[in-house]
C-alpha cells in the first residue's frame, strides 16, 4: 500500500513539474508578446534617432543658420533696388520708416520669409501631384508617398473609430503609420542628383531673389604699354622711388573692378620698364 502512494505522489509530482515548465513558457511568451505590443504602441523616439525632437530642434537651428546667411545683403559692394525691398516690406505689412542703412536688414529678414513661404507652399503642393496624376513618374515618388501616407492615415482612423475592439494597437496605427512613412522621407525623400521637384524649387527661389540685391558687375580693364604706374590699381616689381621714372610695358592679368562703386576685385598684374623721355632712360643715353 505503501508503495502504492508513493508511486502516486511520484507522479503528481511530475505532473506539477510539466505543469510549472508550461506556465514558464507560457510567461515567457506573454511576455514576449508584450514587449513587441510594447514596441508597436511606443510612438516616442529613442534618444539616438535622428527623428528625435532634440535632434529636429538643432536641425532648425543650423537651418536657419544657413538662410541667414543666404540672404544676406550688408556690405558696400552689394545695392539693393530700394522700390523692389519696399514693396515686398509692404506686402508683410511692415510700416516702419527705414533709411538706406536700415532697409538693407529689414530686406535680409523678409527675404528668409519669402524663402520659407515658398518652401512651405512647395510642400503643400506635393499632395496636389499624386492626386491629379493617372500615372506613376519618379520624379514625384515623394509626392505618392505623402498622398497616400495620407489616405492610409485617415482609413485607419476611421477603423478604429467605427469598429469595436479592445485592442491598443489599432488607436496607435495611424500614428504609427505617419511617423515611419514620414521618417523615411526624412532620409531618402529628394536624395537624388538634380532631382526635377528640387532643381524647379531651387530656380524659383533664386528667380525671386534675384529682385532684391544687385551685385556689383564686374569690369575687365587692360592698361595698355606705356601706360603710367597707378599702385592703387596695380601690381608689379619697382621701387617706391622710381616709379614716376618708369611705365607699363604689358599687363598679363587684367584689372578687376565693379562697374558702380568702383570696388577692386583683384589688382593688375604687369610688367614695367623706364619710361622713353624719363630721366633715367636720358642719362642712359647720355653715357652709353
Amino acid at each position: 500500500m505503501k508503495s502504492f502512494y508513493e508511486e502516486h505522489i511520484s507522479q503528481l509530482q511530475e505532473e506539477a513539474n510539466e505543469l510549472r515548465k508550461e506556465a514558464k513558457s507560457t510567461n515567457n511568451e506573454a511576455s514576449g508578446y508584450q514587449a513587441a505590443l510594447g514596441s508597436a504602441t511606443n510612438v516616442r523616439w529613442s534618444d539616438d534617432t535622428f527623428n528625435n525632437p532634440i535632434q529636429l530642434t538643432k536641425d532648425i537651428e543650423k537651418f536657419q543658420y544657413l538662410l541667414a546667411d543666404f540672404t544676406k545683403v550688408k556690405g558696400k559692394s552689394i545695392k539693393i533696388d530700394e522700390n523692389a525691398a519696399k514693396n515686398l516690406l509692404t506686402k508683410y505689412e511692415c510700416k516702419t520708416n527705414l533709411n538706406s542703412k536700415e532697409i538693407k536688414n529689414y530686406l535680409a529678414a523678409a527675404l528668409q520669409r519669402m524663402i520659407l513661404e515658398t518652401i512651405f507652399n512647395n510642400a503643400d503642393n506635393l499632395y496636389s501631384f499624386a492626386e491629379n496624376s493617372e500615372t506613376f513618374a519618379d520624379g514625384h515618388l515623394e509626392s505618392y508617398i505623402v498622398y497616400h501616407t495620407q489616405n492610409l492615415v485617415w482609413y485607419t482612423n476611421q477603423l478604429a473609430k467605427h469598429r469595436e475592439g479592445k485592442d491598443s494597437i489599432t488607436t496607435i496605427t495611424p500614428v504609427k503609420i505617419r511617423q515611419q512613412a514620414y521618417a523615411a522621407l526624412g532620409s531618402r525623400g529628394f536624395a537624388k542628383s538634380n532631382h526635377p521637384h528640387m532643381k524647379k524649387l531651387v530656380i524659383d527661389i533664386l528667380n525671386k531673389m534675384d529682385k532684391y540685391p544687385q551685385e556689383p558687375i564686374p569690369k575687365i580693364q587692360w592698361f595698355k604699354s606705356g601706360a603710367h604706374i597707378e599702385t592703387h590699381l596695380m601690381e608689379g616689381s619697382w621701387e617706391s622711388g622710381n616709379i614716376k621714372e618708369n611705365e607699363v610695358d604689358f599687363a598679363f592679368f587684367p584689372l578687376i573692378i565693379a562697374e558702380q562703386d568702383s570696388q577692386i576685385f583683384n589688382k593688375a598684374q604687369v610688367f614695367i620698364r623706364p619710361k622713353q623721355n624719363g630721366k633715367f632712360q636720358k642719362l642712359k643715353e647720355y653715357f652709353y
